[in-house]
């Protein structure tokens, strides 16, 4: 027997982008069919979302999800709500910000199936989620084909189209064992002393078989757990940290040892600050009318990704949020270039911002706006929210991408300017999305990495479906093999 003989698994396993800071924390470029990079990074096929309580666990899990769904067009949803607090109603309220799903009925259109305590213990929701896993194994007719390409084999990476699965929360999910014990025993009486190793018992071997359940099936799960204080009988007995970036006197609440180490992701929402100014009144306005003193509507959720298989771990981020509207991905994506020396803001003369009332991106020069106009030009022009995240994502390979090729490190000024004087046209090149997409989908709009932006500043890309070739414009491309070629790509 040779190594010929073993089995062969797939050299790379997508993951669903869900925008920043997600992509960028967990991802990686790949190289296209056509020498495109193609970041594959955002929803892992088995994740977590942690916190104390009022956290916003489910609006951050809501967001990923429903982010994953608006950009792939085939993707559907199950959710399932152990405590009975969560509903359709809420599912879409969330999803509101998304443009292909805000006023859909996600029922109607069979994309949504929702069902909760009253209809399942965990124990047949979990046997039914199986079950639905090994019918897709085998069916070939889910198969969705990929941008990722094998350039020994010349095909592309076809998976099982995605199935979202949502469980909230793995902390307040109750099987039939444990509800026998409710149900012979009275409160108070011994019987039930064994009730938490007992509920331990049953969701760990439920989390020990998740990645097998979700990665051969196309299925990406994502559970919610609480987050609580240790208890301590010995106040001289030193806190022992079973997870590094996670306080010594906090674990996880009613959730088996095993979920933080086999989760491809778990997010930890640490710390919750209200975004009001010294007057009272909000940090960023939704409009004009928006003056009311107190509102705390807008807050600021500072996420740490407590085990991250796919990049670090440890890194804080500030995630902005809507109580009323969600996850704000464009100011998330403003407060953390303005947090980092203002990377990619200028003054009206190009001239550094910091101190400046009216700012705009050097990706978009033509917009000015200011602390209380920014929200809402976010919301209405769609290349300012596209330049948003092309800066946003150059500011975090700065930071943390110290591999990156050092001939493609640059200002968003640079960048501007550079590619402008070889021709091309940033209307048109903002006029693009930065996810991949399945190529069933046909999506109607191009595909332009950040990174795709980086090499044809210095010469070596030019994307295929630019209106003009590279010979056309009288770029000559550079054969300068990329210091961080990925693996060749196998398919299914």
């Amino acid at each position: 027997m040779s190594l010929a003989d073993f089995k062969s698994a797939p050299l790379l396993r997508p993951m669903l982008n869900i925008g920043f800071p997600w992509d960028m924390y967990t991802g990686r470029y790949y190289k296209g069919k056509d020498g495109e990079n193609i970041l594959n990074g955002g929803l892992a096929p088995f994740s977590g979302v942690a916190g104390l309580p009022n956290m916003f666990k489910t609006v951050i899990s809501l967001y990923q999800l429903g982010a994953a769904m608006d950009n792939y067009a085939c993707a559907v949803m199950a959710a399932h709500d152990a405590e009975n607090t969560l509903s359709v109603e809420r599912i879409h309220s969330n999803f509101m910000q998304f443009n292909s799903l805000s006023g859909v009925d996600l029922i109607l259109e069979e994309r949504l199936f929702f069902s909760d305590a009253t209809v399942y213990m965990g124990n047949e929701w979990f046997s039914d989620l199986k079950t639905y896993s090994k019918k897709r194994r085998g069916d070939m007719k889910n198969r969705v084909t990929t941008p990722f390409y094998n350039h020994r084999s010349g095909e592309f990476l076809k998976v099982p189209s995605p199935t979202l699965s949502f469980l909230d929360s793995l902390s307040g999910l109750q099987t039939d064992s444990t509800q026998t014990m409710f149900d012979k025993t009275e409160i108070g009486e011994s019987g039930l002393n064994m009730l938490a190793m007992k509920a331990s018992g049953a969701k760990s071997q439920m989390i020990e078989q998740m990645t097998s359940v979700t990665a051969p099936a196309g299925i990406f799960a994502l559970q919610t757990a609480h987050i609580g204080e240790k208890p301590q009988l010995d106040q001289y007995k030193p806190n022992v940290k079973k997870l590094k970036f996670l306080k010594g006197d906090l674990n996880l609440k009613r959730v088996p040892e095993n979920f933080s180490f086999l989760t491809g992701n778990c997010w930890y929402c640490a710390n919750l600050s209200t975004m009001i100014g010294d007057d009272k009144l909000p940090e960023f306005p939704r409009d004009a009318d928006d003056d009311l003193k107190g509102d705390t509507d807008l807050i600021c959720i500072t996420v740490i990704n407590l085990r991250g298989k796919f990049g670090p771990s440890g890194i804080p981020v500030d995630i902005i949020v809507s109580q009323l509207e969600g996850v704000k991905v464009g100011l998330t994506e403003y407060c953390y270039i303005k947090s980092h020396n203002y990377f990619g803001l200028q003054d009206k003369d190009g001239k550094y911002a910091k101190g400046a009332v009216n700012y705009r991106l050097a990706l978009a020069p033509d917009v000015s706006m200011n602390r209380k106009t920014i929200r809402e030009k976010i919301e209405e022009n769609a290349e300012l929210k596209r330049a948003l995240t092309i800066t946003a994502e150059m500011c975090w390979m700065k930071n943390h991408w110290h591999q990156l090729e050092h001939d493609l490190f640059c200002t968003p000024a640079e960048l501007y300017e550079q590619i402008k004087a070889k021709g091309y046209d940033w209307s048109i090149l903002l006029n693009t999305r930065g996810f991949w997409t399945f190529q069933e989908d046909k999506h109607p709009l191009n595909f332009l990495s950040t990174k795709d932006l980086l090499e044809m500043r210095v010469g070596r890309y030019h994307p295929a479906w630019y209106p003009k070739s590279a010979k056309e414009m009288g770029i000559t491309l550079s054969n300068t093999a990329s210091a961080e070629a990925p693996a060749p790509v196998a398919a299914v």
